[in-house]
């Protein structure tokens, strides 16, 4: 039961994401078909390799191109929004986004650990989702961590597929978990 509730909530949150995505990138691809410029600054850095990997239409794009006076750009056409990865390996630097055809600016300020993109609406959407998800995975925490603690109390072990709750353990914390 525990691990139904878990793939329902994955399930609901993903389709909410997909429909949200796809009615952006219905808005992104109508508004802009210039494709995509990434204009890039990092803090410290000259001359250092920067790497950009994504797919466009089924196919594995991978760019790079060299850091100037602490600044670089990736130029580009994707067909609908994607998920991009872009490092510096020098600098040991991970930046994840999603790539649109607006123009997008990524800063990077490694002394203070920082990362901003902005100007893919689609990655500001998926920021947005992902902060309110975070409040949600808190609590289910919250929740999973008693209920392996009742668990053990049972006399049960929390990983066994086959372990069940006792009725009155399980109905509160159905009833937390509807609440959530």
């Amino acid at each position: 039961m525990r691990k139904s509730v878990i793939v329902f909530a994955i399930i609901g949150v993903l389709s909410i994401t997909c429909f949200q995505v796809k009615a952006q990138k219905n808005i992104v691809t109508k508004k802009s078909t210039a494709g995509f410029v990434i204009t890039g600054n990092v803090n410290d850095a000259n001359n250092e390799k920067v790497l950009l990997s994504y797919e466009n239409d089924g196919k594995k794009i991978k760019d790079s191109t060299i850091i100037k006076d602490g600044k670089f750009i990736f130029n580009g056409i994707v067909k609908e929004p994607v998920f991009s990865q872009m490092n510096i390996p020098v600098k040991k630097i991970f930046v994840g986004f999603f790539l649109e055809n607006n123009p997008i600016t990524v800063t990077i300020d490694k002394a203070a650990g920082t990362t901003n993109v902005t100007g893919s609406q689609t990655d500001f959407i998926y920021k947005e989702w992902a902060n309110k998800w975070k409040v949600v995975t808190q609590k289910a925490g919250s929740i999973y961590h008693r209920m392996d603690a009742e668990y053990k109390a049972e006399g049960k072990n929390p990983n066994d597929r086959n372990a069940k709750l006792s009725d009155n353990a399980r109905q509160g914390f159905d009833k937390e978990f509807a609440a959530l």
